[in-house]
């Protein structure tokens, strides 16, 4: 669907949790840039339509989420410029745990980035989600 040259859109191969959103939103900055702005990921898998129930397994399959939508907006990980995390009921280990997966996930790349604990998410299962924001140049 497209406004005014903003596209929004959904990898064929996530499904949403509630029809109200899309995953991606491309908007035109230039001629020659688009901002991506992709919704919060969560460790939903789409295979087998299931949320893992350890803490570190839902940070990487969130992550997971988050590659197959800059993926499908045609971007790569060094294009992210803005990330917003949110952990249910922090603890030590959860932030220990998000840290080694994100950095290897974000393979030296380290854009702005704000970690929010909060009390719940979309669904009591989820413990983690990440928002991504990334500029794609042509």
């Amino acid at each position: 669907m497209s406004y005014s040259g903003r596209q929004v859109f959904n990898p064929e191969s996530l499904p949403s949790l509630h029809p109200s959103y899309s995953h991606i939103s491309s908007t035109p900055l230039q001629p020659t840039s688009k901002l991506i702005t992709i919704a919060g990921q969560v460790a939903l898998d789409a295979a087998t339509n299931t949320i893992p129930s350890s803490f570190g397994d839902q940070v990487e399959l969130a992550l997971a989420n988050v590659k197959t939508c800059l993926d499908a907006a045609g971007a790569k990980i060094t294009d992210i410029i803005n990330v917003r995390q949110y952990i249910v009921n922090i603890t030590e280990h959860d932030y220990a745990t998000r840290v080694a997966l994100y950095g290897k996930f974000m393979d030296g790349h380290k854009p702005p980035n704000t970690l929010v604990g909060v009390q719940g998410l979309a669904k009591k299962e989820f413990l983690f989600e990440i928002e991504v924001m990334a500029v794609l140049s042509s």
